[in-house]
């Protein structure tokens, strides 16, 4: 076994900064994904996505505390091996010699900002058509049984806004997540230059099991938040879709009534007009549909991504945990009580006592 105990200081630095940067990713994510009302454009998905909320929130909160964790077991292990150093110096009554310089070769690879997260979208088209609505609405109803006021215009309104910035927050998040597993890699194969044996075994292995996890998650973070981002422009355009359909109904009735004074050719040619309006609206129906069928999907999707993160677990890194972290089982003891090295090596065998004398 070798160590050196500035590198693994610094590592040990490392660790710690990968576990506050995922802390705060966790608090970042609990103040700005939250439950809201999307409003009735995107109702299709908010409960899948307020369903998933929670699962998220706790294994984003699991990976900091399972991160600390990891440190505080690399700190017991530094901490063992000088304990250990200083019991064999004692025994051997030499003097000892600490070649800590303070020096490392770690740094982070990549930026774990987490960035502002900001809307992609702005309100949804809206506009007030008024009384020439109302009649466009009532002729096509009359002529046709078909109620655009309530198949459409009731359901384009929402929060845009607000749902792009949890997609835009979900992004940003996954990014800064990846960010930290680059860091964790990279650290992993600096510091097995100069940590070999069973403990750095046991150790760098946690953390190739750390990067797997972190950039899974992170992957899925990214996905989910550009699905929802590009859902948001989809609404966008499909309400602006439909207020276009719905002007241009509005506008071709609205010339026709002016002519139906005219005997004959007049009701003629609203009847016309109402007709070329009702396919304008069902081609804003047929785009609303569309909208739907892809909400659905998402919603599926959204539903995957929860089952991922309720299954997910993040690896468990505790100092009494010496099989997964290489921590010893012993975090502190008097140097004067250690006579023997105790990282991976047996402990000596004990003689068997001499037998009492018998008096007869």
């Amino acid at each position: 076994m070798t160590v050196d105990l500035s590198e693994l200081d610094a590592w040990t630095v490392q660790v710690q900064r990968a576990g506050d940067d995922l802390a705060g990713i966790a608090r970042n994510g609990g103040h700005s994904l939250v439950q809201a009302d999307f409003g009735p454009i995107l109702e299709t998905m908010t409960g899948a996505y307020h369903a998933l909320l929670p699962s998220l929130h706790q294994s984003l909160e699991d990976n900091g505390a399972g991160m600390r964790d990891h440190a505080e077991a690399l700190r017991a292990t530094a901490r063992d091996f000088t304990l250990t150093e200083d019991g064999i110096v004692r025994r051997h009554q030499a003097r000892g010699v600490d070649g800590r310089d303070g020096s490392a070769g770690f740094w982070d690879v990549a930026d774990t900002t987490i960035r502002r997260a900001a809307p992609t979208e702005t309100s949804l088209p809206r506009i007030s058509l008024g009384f020439p609505y109302d009649t466009v609405c009532d002729l096509v109803r009359m002529l046709t049984g078909f109620d655009i006021r309530a198949e459409l215009a009731d359901r384009i309104g929402g929060d845009v806004v607000g749902a792009s910035s949890q997609g835009s927050c979900l992004g940003n998040l996954g990014q800064s997540m990846q960010g930290v597993a680059a860091n964790l890699q990279s650290g992993g194969q600096t510091i097995s230059r100069t940590w070999q044996g069973g403990a750095s075994d046991a150790a760098i292995r946690q953390i190739g099991t750390w990067v797997g996890s972190l950039d899974a998650q992170a992957g899925q973070l990214v996905q989910m938040g550009q699905t929802v981002v590009q859902i948001c422009r989809d609404a966008w355009q499909t309400a602006l879709s439909v207020v276009q359909c719905v002007q241009s109904a509005v506008q071709t009735v609205s010339s026709a009534l002016a002519t139906m004074s005219i005997p004959g050719v007049g009701w003629a040619r609203v009847v016309q007009a109402v007709w070329q309006a009702f396919e304008a609206v069902m081609k804003a129906y047929k785009a609303l549909v569309k909208l739907i069928d892809v909400l659905t999907q998402v919603r599926s999707l959204i539903e995957s991504v929860k089952g991922f993160f309720d299954g997910d677990r993040a690896p468990v890194s505790r100092p009494t945990a010496p099989a997964a972290t290489g921590a010893p089982s012993s975090l502190t003891r008097d140097p004067g009580t250690v006579t023997t090295p105790t990282i991976g090596q047996r402990p000596a065998p004990v003689a068997p006592a001499a037998p009492a004398a018998v008096t007869a």
